[in-house]
């Protein structure tokens, strides 16, 4: 038997915010917290001047302006103080209309200015009329505002501002940009703002500590002459600094690699432009769900702020409650400001890491299906169909991909695309997708099997009719002014044999219009059940004998390394004389050359193509010019009908897919649908982080993993086996790894792969067992469920613990003898490692009295390094330790 002992400690609670949308500070993208754990370097060194010049051209194109833009490690408060200092002589106007306009104007009486306020109403703008008023009124040095006034949700007229201010020589105009920068436009240069500045913690969603300003050349000037512009924000001094690539005071360099990465997402996401578009569409949205509901906004119409939006609450509703309420749903959002606090509630629209998911569309979709997209919230449409030089620059940061027969998905364009999660084709063949690479990469292949059955079937026959008929020829010499009613004879269908090869859902359809018009249909499908063939009323054959029966081939197979050149001279030879053929599937089915020679020598009767291997069709192609030949151009799936449904499904299945991981149309995701993976996610979470902590217990290479399910649902094996491998090849450092390529990856390792079935362990509804097995020994793991979502380790090897699988887990495996618990605490503590849980079991004593083995695993607040694991590992009667992080 073993025992377990736990020991109590004060663990810090980690809150979780659910779907961000606080008005500041936003939530920040995993890459960009990444990219803070870099070494630090110099303040003075090389390096940190490479770092500055790097990134001062892509902060020029953010702010708008061609010169030097400021970066201080301060708040935005730091540089509002700046602007007073080095622009206001004696006395400024300040523009206020909410509580940080309101700070402005305290700071330059803090400053020791006079400050003669303008002020409005909450929820108000002023209006460049009543500005121009004021400053004939009263002579002042500058004037102070906020572009979009965070407490009210106000974006004010600035560029009204600036024209106004170019009446009056000697005024400066002062501007808060900390809103609006980045989210909406603020053009420094052509609006001749003479200071400008923002935070890093708003719409550029970095973390609190840096702020950016932009000072025009007449505050330059105008700063030279005040001898109490102070030291720390000493416009000179950081104008000198920022044109050398250096920083004026000793930086927060972490914060500075933060924003190196930041810059290159907003140019790699399509620049400053796609940004403020993607904050413009938010508002909108909460635009078109206010006049919905009936909750006013705070602004009038035509002054609502691009990144975030004041609504009036109705009477009776108090903020607290609604932000608690939707908290509680996963949902964060901020309550009013000052004043307005209880009645309002403000959203922000500067989502960071919770980020949108950006789509870019390759090739044309129906607007309908973009318009679903586009009113999804957390997704942006980047539209450059028809664009192919475009395309290059938008898939860098795209998570998905749509395209049409167009655009070929290469393993070359995806490797270019290093977000990218599936690739959406508006059909049904995916043969212009590298599939197997995508698989590769973990990224999902996504189609519409059944939008365009009816238009594709459809196209079929008429197609047919056409041909036999000889309506194209009738037509033409209708046209030259003929009228030869016996050149133009054709036959009928009724009685004729119909050869359908492949009988999907296109090709079953087309079996029953041939039906409806009196043909007898027989089939070719390697796959097809008798029992699907039976309810279609289809005589199965081999392809050659259905070849020499049918007076009309049609075919509707997939394009395969197995069907490429499915008709060729051999086999069209087997057909009658008198038959036709027609292809609307894919055109490398069939052998153009050896087609255009069998109606040349009228081997075959004629035939109707809509597809080819190279399209467009080239001028000089063999098949242009025949008699009995008709061409279209790639119009099977071409009827609003069928793009209208082909858009839909596939946005559909694309905003599911990127919002709520459903893959149910994933063809390389077998299993996998949408319903499942909800169903099963916190099992699915436990099973990734079985398989980080296995192979961080493990030695060794890893030869074979099983994974044993034990519950009630039957579908679970297969998912359970591929988060487990997900969880352990991602702490691997596999590369990407998803649920679409884990096992693909285990397998090209040379990992054998087992799962089993059975009874869940003892006193659990639900467990999970990940053993893995390596070239020097065997590690099991074990978690169960409690309720619906909560997942424990019940077990590591033989030691039955019970432990929260979160953050960093260390495992310590020791003799059982008294002390080692104190001095790995003591280990611990001395290294500033704050410890959540620590849960000790044992084994039972060994026979004879001899010590046994324990084993602790303690959650730690953050990673040990490795002069602390050492140490840990020297103390003594410790045996060994390991550290598992499980991705949180």
């Amino acid at each position: 038997m073993t025992s377990t002992a736990s020991v109590p400690t004060h663990a810090v609670a980690v809150p979780t915010f659910g779907k961000f949308f606080l008005p500041g500070p936003t939530d920040v993208h995993p890459e960009v917290l990444e990219a803070m754990i870099r070494p630090m370097i110099g303040h003075r060194s090389s390096s940190m001047e490479k770092l500055l010049q790097g990134i001062a051209p892509k902060l020029g194109a953010i702010c708008r302006t061609a010169r030097p833009v400021f970066v201080g490690t301060t708040s935005a408060t730091g540089f509002m103080e700046m602007a007073v200092r080095n622009g206001v002589r004696r006395r400024a106007l300040s523009l206020v209309n909410g509580a940080f306009s309101e700070r402005f104007a305290g700071i330059v009486a803090a400053c020791g200015k006079e400050c003669i306020r303008l002020d409005v109403p909450l929820g108000s703008a002023i209006e460049p009329d009543m500005l121009r008023d004021a400053l004939k009124r009263t002579p002042v040095d500058a004037v102070t505002c906020v572009h979009s006034e965070t407490s009210t949700g106000v974006l004010q007229d600035v560029a009204g501002y600036a024209e106004v201010v170019k009446e009056f020589a000697d005024v400066l105009l002062l501007v808060d940009a900390v809103t609006s920068m980045c989210g909406s436009p603020v053009e420094t240069d052509a609006w001749k703002l003479d200071f400008v500045f923002t935070g890093s913690q708003k719409a550029l969603a970095l973390p609190p500590g840096l702020a950016l300003g932009v000072a025009s050349e007449r505050l330059v000037n105008r700063a030279k002459t005040l001898e109490e512009r102070g030291a720390y924000f000493d416009v000179i001094s950081f104008l000198n600094a920022t044109t050398k690539f250096q920083p004026t005071n000793t930086p927060a360099v972490s914060l500075l690699y933060a924003l190196e990465v930041q810059l290159a997402r907003i140019e790699r996401e399509g620049g400053i432009e796609a940004r403020w578009k993607r904050h413009d569409a938010m508002r909108r949205r909460v635009e078109t769900w206010s006049a919905e509901h009936g909750v006013k906004f705070l602004p009038r119409e035509g002054r609502h702020s691009w990144t975030v939006s004041c609504l009036r609450l109705p009477e009776g509703k108090h903020s607290k409650d609604v932000v608690g309420a939707l908290k509680q749903q996963g949902w964060t959002i901020g309550a009013g400001y000052g004043a307005l606090k209880d009645s309002t509630i403000r959203i922000g629209h500067m989502p960071g890491a919770g980020m949108t998911w950006r789509v870019v569309v390759a090739d044309r979709v129906a607007a309908s299906g973009l318009d679903l997209l586009s009113k999804t919230p957390d997704l942006e449409v980047v539209d450059v169909a028809g664009k192919p030089a475009e395309l290059d620059k938008a898939i860098a940061g795209a998570h998905a991909l749509l395209v049409r027969s167009e655009t070929r998905v290469t393993a070359s364009l995806m490797a270019r695309a290093p977000h990218l999660r599936l690739v959406a084709r508006a059909g049904t063949g995916v043969d212009t997708i590298d599939v197997t690479a995508a698989t590769r990469r973990g990224i999902a292949v996504m189609n519409t099997p059944g939008a365009n059955t009816v238009s594709a079937g459809e196209h079929a026959m008429g197609l047919l009719l056409a041909l036999v008929r000889r309506i194209p020829d009738a037509a033409a010499a209708m046209r030259r002014g003929e009228w030869d009613r016996k050149r133009f004879e054709g036959t009928e269908l009724r009685g004729k044999t119909m050869g359908v090869v492949g009988l999907g859902r296109i090709g079953g359809h087309v079996a029953q219009l041939g039906r409806a018009f009196g043909m007898q249909v027989v089939g070719h499908d390697p796959y097809l059940l008798p029992d699907r063939a039976g309810e279609l009323h289809v005589r199965l054959l081999p392809l050659e004998q259905l070849l020499r029966a049918a007076d009309v081939v049609t075919l509707h197979v997939a394009l395969t390394d197995q069907t490429h050149h499915l008709i060729d001279a051999q086999r069209l030879k087997l057909m009658k004389p008198t038959a036709v053929l027609i292809n609307t599937a894919r055109g490398e089915l069939v052998n153009e050359a050896a087609l255009a020679e069998a109606i040349k020598e009228k081997r075959i009767g004629g035939a109707a193509i809509d597809v080819f291997a190279v399209e467009p069709l080239p001028p000089d192609s063999p098949l242009r010019g025949l008699d009995r030949v008709i061409l279209t151009p790639h119009l099977a799936a071409s009827t609003a009908e069928a793009q209208e449904r082909v858009a839909m499904e596939i946005c559909g299945a694309v905003r599911d897919a990127l919002v709520a991981g459903d893959l149910s149309f994933a063809i390389n995701v077998p299993g996998m649908g949408g319903d499942l993976l909800r169903r099963l996610a916190p099992l699915l979470d436990l099973a990734r982080r079985l398989g980080r902590l296995a192979l961080a217990l493990a030695d060794g290479p890893v030869k074979a993993v099983e994974v044993a399910y034990g519950g009630k649902e039957e579908a679970a094996q297969r998912p359970v086996l591929v988060s487990a491998l997900e969880g352990l090849l991602a702490a691997m450092n596999a590369g990407p790894v998803s649920l679409v390529n884990a096992q693909v990856l285990a397998e090209e390792k040379g990992i054998q792969l087992g799962t089993r079935t059975g009874a869940p362990e003892t006193g659990f509804e639900t467990s999970i067992g990940v053993k893995v097995d390596t070239t020097r020994g065997r590690v099991r793991v074990t978690g169960a469920l409690i309720g619906d979502s909560h997942g424990r380790v019940i077990r590591i090897d033989d030691f039955h613990v019970d432990v929260v699988p979160d953050g960093w887990m260390l495992v310590v495996r020791n003799r059982d003898v008294p002390g080692v618990i104190g001095r790995v605490g003591s280990a611990l503590g001395s290294a500033g490692i704050n410890i959540a849980s620590y849960h000790q079991a044992r084994r039972a004593p060994q026979p004879g009295g001899g010590p046994s083995d324990a084993l602790a695993a303690i959650n730690v607040d953050q990673a040990l390094t490795n002069g602390v694991l050492d140490k840990l590992q020297g103390l003594p009667d410790v045996l060994d330790v390991r550290l598992a992080n499980f991705g949180d």
